[in-house]
């Protein structure tokens, strides 16, 4: 008998025939700068880094797929136009050999070095994951302009990065109570290369962070990227440069995005164990040592708001008179000053870190306490035998804020590719903070 060959549906050979025009582009010589991995020519000098020469022969390969009909050696022979092609390119292939760590000039000094002149980059490389596919500075919409930087800027900067625990800050020394505003040693700064040459943030700062332990932690992210870049696994470079881009030019924005979450905190809201107890056990078991702690050292014995079931929550965080319609929460007024307090003191590792924790856990009250537990402050030293409730075991902050969600997947079940993802993601971004703080901390305070 001989067998036919099954016909394909009209839908099987598009697919089939869109897979062959993937394969065919995915087969296309890459661009010349990722040719430096495989090129015998490249050496460890930042020299031999830099772009192919227009007389290589990689000159004679074309972009197909991405830049199409444009042939190498003309885009070489013009950098600038150049930059943010490369830029998107290498977001998606890893266009390196060798990953390091190596002292820089504060990130100050370096933006007013860059703003003052146009002096060479050769020592430095673009970050091939800062810019968007439409050719802007940053996916994220996120723009900088070095160029206007001013003087009153850099102070600013200079005041926001330097690193300080908790409580200690420049608003104090007004008063007269504080002498110790400021750290006791003078931070070393340390980046990261890639084949030698220093990376630059997403906004074009070069990188720079305030501890050794905490460049060689981004600088093994970047070393564990493999055929291409995954930004969604470096979550320390992703503090890193959100902290020099972002909170560093505009921290009043991150501070009220901070303080937006103690009106709705999720662990302000109980079950009401009449309706369900097992939930209410649940939140007991991972709440009760965080707000004993919250109101013993940072609000200084005054207790948060707490609602008692869906209907009190809905009737307690109702619009007040004078307020807004998003009131949150009635917390007692010393909560909301004693927690501004506390954020106007932090500077911008503590500020971006804070902002992550509070945002994944969709609480104040953890965000801030994970914060503590990382940085020892002597402003913030709790009476014994109290003590912090994440201080031995971050898992425990992870799952006060995860508590109704693991009650449900305990109730209905877990969705592969969803649930698992969330815990690992909550996991992550706890860890990640913790891991920036606490480096900082150890190496200058």
């Amino acid at each position: 008998m001989v067998m036919q060959r099954p016909l394909l549906s009209t839908a099987t050979r598009v697919t089939a025939a869109s897979r062959s025009v993937m394969r065919a582009q995915t087969t296309t010589p890459p661009p010349s700068h990722t040719l430096l991995r495989s090129s015998s020519s490249v050496s460890s000098s930042s020299s031999s880094s830099s772009l192919p020469s227009t007389s290589s022969s990689s000159c004679r390969t074309s972009y197909q797929g991405f830049h199409s009909s444009t042939p190498t050696c003309a885009v070489e022979q013009d950098n600038k136009n150049n930059a943010s092609r490369d830029t998107r390119l290498a977001g998606r292939r890893r266009f390196y050999k060798s990953v390091g760590t190596s002292s820089v000039s504060a990130p100050w000094k370096s933006s007013s070095s860059s703003s003052s002149s146009s002096s060479s980059t050769e020592d430095q490389v673009e970050s091939p994951i800062s810019a968007g596919v439409d050719g802007t500075q940053s996916a994220s919409g996120v723009t900088g302009n070095l160029e206007s930087t001013t003087t009153s800027d850099l102070d600013t900067w200079q005041s926001l990065l330097t690193p300080r625990p908790p409580g200690k800050a420049a608003s104090l020394l007004s008063n007269g109570d504080d002498t110790t505003t400021t750290t006791t040693t003078t931070p070393q700064w340390y980046g990261v290369t890639l084949d030698g040459r220093t990376i630059r943030t997403p906004l074009g700062q070069p990188l720079a962070v305030p501890s050794q332990s905490l460049a060689w932690a981004i600088a093994a992210e970047w070393d564990s990227q493999t055929s291409e870049l995954k930004p969604a696994q470096m979550p320390l470079m992703t503090l890193a440069c959100t902290t020099l881009d972002q909170t560093v030019t505009d921290p009043d924005t991150c501070k009220s995005h901070i303080l937006r979450y103690l009106g709705t905190d999720t662990t302000c809201y109980w079950a009401d164990p009449s309706e369900d107890r097992v939930l209410h056990r649940q939140q007991q078991q991972s709440w009760n040592e965080l707000h004993d702690f919250c109101a013993t050292v940072p609000f200084e014995g005054v207790t948060p708001a707490k609602a008692i079931g869906a209907q009190e929550g809905l009737l307690m965080s109702r619009a007040r008179s004078g307020a807004s319609k998003s009131s949150g929460l009635p917390h007692p007024p010393q909560v909301y000053e004693k927690a501004e307090e506390f954020v106007n003191t932090l500077d911008a590792w503590h500020l971006t870190a804070l902002h992550s924790v509070t945002a994944e856990a969709k609480s104040f009250l953890v965000g801030m306490t994970v914060v503590l537990s990382s940085s020892s402050s002597p402003h913030y030293q709790q009476p014994p035998p109290l003590q912090n409730p994440f201080a031995h075991d971050l898992r425990k902050a992870v799952t006060a804020g995860r508590v109704e969600e693991e009650f449900q997947i305990d109730n209905w079940g877990l969705v592969e590719g969803q649930h698992d993802y969330d815990r690992l993601n909550a996991s992550i971004q706890f860890h990640s903070a913790h891991l920036l703080l606490s480096s900082i901390a150890s190496e200058n305070f």
